[in-house]
């Protein structure tokens, strides 16, 4: 019920921090096995929801309407802040989650695997009403609200956050999103 609800909300408000967030290194990339990506559990910094536009294509509902890790779709890698229309995972050593080369899910696709099990933390994003998809012109498209936006008005602006932030710097931006809320 509620909790649950609360845990989803700041779940997607941790995704958010992830999608401003780069490695110190930027050399540094997560590496996925097949096994955690196709259940829902690997993905960087520097990886955003994908518009619904890039699901616009013949038999792309079911990627339409993935909910993703963080519950407000599959995510697509950040350049400079910009949503690409590029997989967060890919099996290029350019990627920042980078997967297995010549495995299963090499392609960004899990078909071809053994049947892992996804982990469903969040509804599909039909559901949720989110987004549809209209098979007739093979279009996903956002609906109303995206579910990114529930963590959006439940918090306050979320400041930039780098993992190459010191400590010091971390409690600052802590205390600046503190006195936003009790302010």
């Amino acid at each position: 019920g509620t909790v649950e609800r609360l845990l989803r909300m700041r779940l997607k408000l941790a995704g958010r921090f992830l999608e401003q967030s780069t490695f110190a290194d930027a050399s540094t990339r997560v590496s996925c096995t097949c096994s955690q990506y196709c259940e829902g559990q690997c993905f960087a910094p520097a990886c955003a929801p994908c518009a619904a536009s890039v699901w616009s294509f013949p038999g792309g509902a079911d990627e339409c309407f993935d909910p993703g890790p963080l519950g407000s779709g599959l995510l697509c890698s950040t350049a400079n802040g910009k949503e690409s229309t590029t997989p967060c995972c890919t099996d290029s050593k350019k990627s920042v989650c980078v997967l297995p080369q010549d495995a299963c899910c090499s392609s960004g696709s899990c078909a071809s695997c053994p049947s892992y099990r996804k982990t469903d933390l969040f509804p599909p994003l039909n559901v949720t009403d989110a987004r549809t998809f209209d098979f007739a012109k093979n279009e996903c498209r956002e609906k109303g609200h995206h579910p990114a936006e529930d963590a959006r008005t439940c918090s306050t602006p979320v400041p930039k956050v780098s993992h190459s932030m010191g400590t010091r710097d971390r409690k600052e931006a802590r205390k600046e999103a503190r006195s936003r809320t009790s302010g």
